[in-house]
């Protein structure tokens, strides 16, 4: 069943104390050098999966006015070592609307049917992580974000706190990865993450697994930081 979950109170007690004992020992390295300790911050990584019968290249501002997010999938990360706190993986119960574009995201009328979720909980449970966040990742941010606050204004009437806020700083790892190779044309996910990582990606195109990889991309690039958590729990595979 599609869900937004977030580690229990005993996990994260266990947790906790692992991270605690952790960064403790990184406290003591950091003050011994005379450095001060970094502040820990809250960052949201997110990818959606759309699905429509107007053509994005012919018709970009009808596509975001128009189309459904067939899933969405986030995950909130410390942006210290990876560290999960909350998670949604969340496929979209259509209502009005079929899918057009099942061969693309691999999401069937009859699956999202019968194991979605209603598009207003799935977005109150992306605020719930984005009242958390400090900052917000995505690869493709004006696709993302413009669709986003299209289904926000649609759907839901619930405060949007700081989500435009948010936005206007969100992080693009699709412009990044173009500028450090020097393409002239915008880089797919699976591509950027093939050059930088040495490998193929897992299950492309489903919201989840792409934020996953979009996450292990931005901490590796931008921080220079290797096996981080995957999940809290395991993305189901999809295929037609």
């Amino acid at each position: 069943m599609p869900q937004t979950r977030s580690i229990s109170e005993h996990d994260r007690v266990n947790l906790s104390q692992n991270k605690s004992s952790h960064d403790s020992s990184n406290r003591e390295k950091i003050q011994s050098d005379s450095k001060p300790i970094p502040t820990i911050r809250k960052i949201l990584f997110l990818d959606l999966e759309t699905d429509s019968n107007i053509d994005l290249k012919k018709n970009r501002n009808g596509y975001y006015t128009l189309c459904n997010i067939a899933q969405l999938g986030w995950q909130l990360r410390d942006s210290d070592d990876g560290f999960i706190s909350h998670e949604g993986d969340c496929l979209i119960k259509p209502s009005g609307y079929i899918l057009h574009q099942s061969d693309y995201h691999k999401i069937t009328m009859e699956e999202a049917s019968k194991s979605g979720m209603p598009i207003t909980e799935a977005l109150n449970g992306l605020l719930e992580a984005i009242r958390m966040a400090d900052s917000i990742v995505t690869y493709n941010t004006d696709f993302d974000l413009k669709i986003l606050q299209n289904h926000f204004n649609r759907y839901t009437t619930m405060d949007q706190g700081k989500f435009p806020q948010l936005s206007n700083s969100a992080f693009c790892m699709m412009i990044h990865m173009a500028n450090k190779y020097n393409h002239r044309k915008w880089l797919k996910l699976d591509r950027s993450y093939r050059l930088l990582m040495g490998k193929d990606m897992s299950d492309a195109h489903n919201a989840l697994w792409d934020t996953i990889h979009l996450s292990e991309l931005y901490f590796k690039e931008r921080l220079g930081i290797t096996n981080i958590p995957e999940y809290l729990e395991k993305p189901k595979s999809r295929t037609i």
